[in-house]
């Protein structure tokens, strides 16, 4: 974990330094799937997340990534997202359970989707998994998302399902698309990296390599959201009532999950 962390740090200060507004890592990026005890991992990412806090602090920056946590005696798989000016974290524990990596054995599922509220826009969170649920974003799409944040270990045998996933559900939604995935070995399963960034038409504006460990630099163009919705009005014509009528025919909800 402590080569992990420090690894990550040198390079949440290069993006820092190039003026990032938010950086995002890779799903349980300080320990992995290697999760023989996980109270351990916990502790050790509990002092992580005080250095990680400070930095957000001082750098004003949006700090993001998945890593163990435990609360009231369950393990949950915890997408952060730290916020420069506020001791309170943005969390969302991750609903769907890969049973193929026996992530049910170690972690309790979450029970609610989660977004916050940036001066930009709404920002929806997910955990690798969740991306071939497309309810998931759908509903999330009911709160008129600007920004959607994926962070993933995802193997690089099922590579082509992620790009065309991503693609797919930053055109449904008609937003921007943030995914960030591993690379490298674990064990007997090797990542596939290919972070990526898709815009509102589905348009990938930045991509990164399947092997190599890099730093991905990307601006989202918000005006691209209004611009495919003008252009398309598929969000206007969904059938609401039908298909999700819990959600009614408002098309701004009142209130977070």
């Amino acid at each position: 974990m402590e080569t992990n962390f420090s690894r990550g740090i040198d390079m949440l200060t290069q993006a820092a330094d190039k003026k990032s507004e938010i950086i995002l890592f890779p799903e349980l990026w300080t320990s992995g799937y290697k999760l023989r005890d996980p109270e351990a991992i916990f502790h050790t990412n509990q002092e992580y997340l005080l250095n990680l806090k400070q930095i957000a602090h001082d750098r004003d920056i949006y700090i993001g990534g998945s890593y163990l946590i435990q609360e009231q005696k369950k393990f949950f798989n915890r997408f952060i997202l730290i916020p420069p000016k506020s001791d309170s974290f943005i969390i969302y524990d991750k609903i769907h359970l890969f049973r193929l990596l026996n992530e049910d054995r170690v972690f309790s599922a979450g029970d609610k989707l989660n977004w916050f509220v940036l001066p930009f826009g709404n920002v929806g969170l997910s955990i690798c998994y969740d991306l071939r649920f497309p309810e998931f974003f759908r509903t999330l799409g009911f709160h008129d998302m600007s920004l959607l944040l994926l962070t993933a270990e995802w193997p690089l045998k099922r590579i082509k399902h992620w790009n065309i996933l991503l693609q797919a559900r930053a055109i449904e939604n008609q937003t921007f698309f943030v995914a960030v995935n591993n690379v490298g070995r674990s064990g007997k399963i090797i990542f596939g990296g290919s972070s990526k960034v898709v815009n509102p038409f589905g348009d990938v504006t930045c991509s990164g390599s399947e092997t190599e460990e890099e730093i991905l630099l990307a601006d989202c163009d918000l005006d691209q959201i209004i611009e495919a919705r003008n252009a398309l009005s598929a969000l206007d014509d969904r059938r609401i009532d039908l298909f999700f009528p819990d959600q009614g025919t408002s098309k701004t909800p009142t209130s977070s999950f």
